[in-house]
């Protein structure tokens, strides 16, 4: 929800609702909550929305998780990927298996293009094109609703077609 509100650009108007979902996301984060860390997508998603809105949170569990086979599929490899632009500089050296994310991303977009859906396809395409943290908002939420493919709906942390 979170997610989806920012990239839409409409977050602003949502920010003490937003606000409370980020504290409370952030309090599973440090008590290390299974809800989180069950699921490669979730906690990629959770790390970069607490990291993007300043929270102090550390990408060892991100590590963890992706050192398991995280790319079983193009959603979280995508999140992955997401997920690792926004690592620190010293943090970057130990993120090597989160940055092979990349690698994943290309090559399935490249064999398995007629397999993926034209939403996921694009999101790729987009984020290998211009990284998540380097694009400007409102061309963001632009390329976002473009693209943004009805049959695709999220709830909660899975999405439904």
């Amino acid at each position: 929800m979170v997610d989806t509100l920012e990239r839409l650009g409409i977050a602003r108007h949502f920010s003490v609702e937003i606000k409370n979902v980020l504290d409370e996301t952030y309090r599973r984060w440090v008590e290390r909550d299974e809800q989180i860390f069950m699921d490669v997508v979730t906690c990629a998603l959770a790390f970069r929305l607490l990291r993007i809105n300043g929270y102090e949170v550390s990408p060892d569990p991100l590590e963890e998780i992706t050192n398991e086979g995280a790319f079983k599929d193009e959603y979280a490899a995508l999140e992955v990927y997401n997920a690792s632009q926004i690592l620190y500089p010293k943090e970057l050296a130990s993120g090597e298996q989160i940055l092979r994310s990349g690698d994943f991303l290309s090559r399935i977009t490249s064999t398995d293009s007629n397999r993926l859906s034209k939403f996921i396809q694009k999101e790729v395409e987009n984020a290998l094109m211009v990284p998540i943290s380097t694009g400007l908002e409102r061309i963001n939420a632009k390329r976002y609703i473009d693209h943004y493919d009805v049959d695709d709906t999220r709830i909660l942390k899975t999405t439904y077609r």
